[in-house]
């Protein structure tokens, strides 16, 4: 495939992706408010989005590094609960209670493509640098800092306040959770670098 041909692809891989991240901040913003547009998932939507269509891996790949991981455990959960019947790890029972208006069931869905149209990007623009780590590291950072300070334990954006799994981690103080949780993301962050890293495809092939 040529150059121009991946521009093409690419182009339209990031203006799917940047048109469905304004929908769920529209979504979010007119069901909860403000603290809707700061889940992880709907911030690093729209940056993969802006980093597919300017055709900046750099930015892909430290988004993936965040999104990864909690997107594959997203998935498992809802295609356990979509052909069970039955809950797994709760996160996405919100998509069969039915208690939000249906576009926000669909918005969600987003989950499912992310990862696998980021992937592809990638391969077409290959991973130039290994440091994008940094970048994921200082986002998630920035963004918990953020919801402490501007959302409340109700909605429990970003799990910042307590586990979105159905996992209890006893009675922690509010410090105790938070380094647990910056401890968890940076795993998770470090976890998929190693992963993105030594993926062969993502790899740009030096030709002699």
């Amino acid at each position: 495939m040529n150059e121009e041909h991946k521009i093409i692809i690419l182009r339209i891989i990031g203006g799917l992706l940047l048109t469905w991240a304004i929908l769920s901040f529209f979504v979010g913003y007119s069901i909860g408010g403000f603290e809707q547009l700061l889940w992880f998932s709907y911030i690093g939507l729209f940056l993969t989005g802006i980093g597919v269509f300017f055709r900046k891996p750099y930015l892909v790949a430290s988004e993936l590094a965040i999104l990864l991981i909690p997107a594959i455990f997203w998935n498992f959960d809802f295609f356990y609960h979509f052909f069970t019947g039955n809950s797994l790890f709760g996160i996405t029972d919100y998509l069969f209670i039915r208690s939000e208006p249906i576009l926000s069931d669909i918005v969600s869905y987003q989950h499912i493509f992310l990862i696998p149209l980021a992937l592809i990007s990638l391969w077409f623009m290959k991973l130039k640098r290994n440091d994008f780590w940094i970048l994921s590291i200082i986002q998630v950072s920035a963004v918990f800092i953020v919801i402490r300070l501007f959302t409340t334990p109700v909605n429990n954006i970003g799990c910042v306040y307590e586990s979105c799994l159905r996992i209890s981690l006893g009675s922690l103080s509010v410090l105790s959770y938070g380094l647990v949780w910056f401890l968890m993301f940076f795993t998770m962050i470090g976890i998929s670098s190693i992963i993105l890293i030594n993926l062969p495809f993502l790899k740009k092939v030096n030709k002699r």
